[in-house]
């Protein structure tokens, strides 16, 4: 029994011995740092920007195989000059062994830490965000431009085709079985305006990030904005409130030009930071939480593509919130005029409009988004709505009909208004000659009334 257990003990020796060994030759001879300068290459010839490596670059052996790296800063693009646009505290990439052994770039997990990202606005043609599609895995005949960059020609356009070869048979087996973003913050800035939201403690889970399998993704995150709204017109705490996006997505690549097909749940999602990021006049204000569910797809091989090709299909709510910069001024104004009221008063011109809900269901095909069944209810207005906006130009043609309570119109009339131009700076037309003619029809009905009373 004695000379079996010593067999054991000697075996299990040896072989963390050679594991050992093992480990520290790989350490020795396949150093991470080594391939730095490629990888950085290769990032700034897909995005343009500038990758560092600031701190350290492992190989992971236990209790995964795969590669860490800490304090990773990611540069701008020109001709953006704010810098950087993204820091991560830790990057971990996990890999499968068995799909590397089957020829295959299978990852089973990417875990990004700490991560800050800032997407800036410059003008209406210069942003940092279009380049965030180039993030995306690498072509083969990118990645193969991209190697061996000291070499003369003859040898690079032969580096390029052997390097193609050799990746034609695994080129569309790169998957990615789960992506982790953990503690991170999100920072638009519309340098233009000066205005600015956070998305804070921004967590993120997808699952099956590759062609042809149908994924999953869930997110949770706090929003903050640089102008916040007062307590009577936000009413709930912003610091507090956790927003919510959970759906899922399919890329199928088995077609000749692939197809995109998402559905997203959302959940208390304050829109007020949003709107006052996208306005450039702030003539209008609009706060609420946002839930529904959106189903989408489209198909194209360029962003372009997809764009014209979107058909969308959602149902939206918005929960106690308020609509401030209906123009009561102008409008209260010209029925004095129709009345010949001038005593006649409403509230100031920046009163905001509670509502309970606005509900309705919107649906984007030919790149226009239509709506033809807004509901609004509350106590200090309610009203219906229809219209259309144009996604191609962004310009906006939508009528809404409103009724707004005694307290703040004394006028039992329903308004109608038109919201028309571009959707960032909309403008508001009251329809008067309307308006004077249901005063007329509603006089009229009156006096017809009284005639009959009085009639013996």
């Amino acid at each position: 029994m004695r000379t079996v257990a010593k067999i054991g003990i000697s075996l299990i020796t040896a072989i963390l011995a050679l594991l050992l060994i093992g480990y520290l030759l790989i350490h020795t001879f396949i150093n991470p740092k080594r391939y730095q300068e490629q990888i950085k290459h290769m990032f700034y010839a897909k995005t343009q920007q500038h990758l560092q490596i600031k701190g350290d670059m492992l190989l992971h052996f236990f209790p995964w195989v795969g590669l860490s790296m800490t304090n990773v800063l990611i540069s701008n693009p020109p001709p953006i000059q704010v810098q950087p646009f993204a820091e991560i505290g830790n990057i971990e990439l996990q890999l499968n062994i068995l799909a590397l052994l089957r020829g295959e770039f299978d990852l089973d997990k990417i875990s990004l830490n700490n991560l800050t990202v800032n997407f800036i606005r410059q003008s209406d043609e210069e942003n940092n965000h279009t380049t965030v599609a180039n993030l995306l895995p690498i072509e083969t005949h990118q990645a193969a431009q991209t190697i061996m960059l000291s070499t003369s020609q003859a040898q690079h356009i032969q580096a390029i085709k052997d390097k193609e070869e050799e990746q034609e048979n695994i080129k569309h087996y790169i998957d990615i079985d789960q992506l982790n973003i953990n503690h991170a913050t999100l920072n638009w800035l519309d340098q233009k305006t000066g205005k600015m939201i956070r998305l804070k403690n921004f967590n993120l889970m997808a699952t099956n990030l590759s062609a042809n399998k149908s994924g999953t993704l869930q997110a949770n995150f706090n929003i903050e904005s640089n102008e916040p709204l007062t307590a009577a017109e936000m009413p709930f705490s912003n610091n507090k409130l956790r927003s919510e996006i959970s759906g899922s997505f399919l890329l199928n690549k088995n077609t000749n030009i692939p197809t995109y097909n998402t559905v997203l749940f959302i959940k208390q999602l304050d829109i007020a930071p949003l709107i006052n990021l996208y306005q450039e006049k702030k003539n209008f204000q609009l706060t609420g939480l946002l839930t529904g569910k959106i189903n989408a797809k489209s198909s194209g091989d360029s962003m372009n593509a997809i764009k014209q090709n979107l058909v969308a299909h959602s149902t939206l709510a918005l929960d106690n919130g308020t609509l401030t910069g209906l123009n009561l001024d102008q409008l209260i104004q010209q029925i004095n005029i129709l009345k010949n009221i001038p005593t006649l008063q409403t509230k100031p011109l920046n009163t905001s409009l509670r509502y309970n809900k606005i509900t309705g269901s919107f649906n984007i095909e030919n790149e226009k988004l239509n709506n033809s069944d807004l509901r609004i209810i509350g106590n200090d207005i309610s009203g219906s709505g229809h219209g259309t906006l144009n996604l191609s130009n962004h310009m906006l043609n939508y009528e809404l009909t409103l009724q707004m309570a005694q307290s703040i119109l004394p006028l039992n009339i329903p308004i109608t208004l038109n919201v028309t131009g571009p959707i960032n700076a909309p403008n508001t037309t009251i329809h008067i000659a309307s308006i004077g003619t249901k005063i007329l029809e509603r006089d009229f009905l009156k006096q017809l009334g009284k005639q009959f009373k009085n009639k013996p």
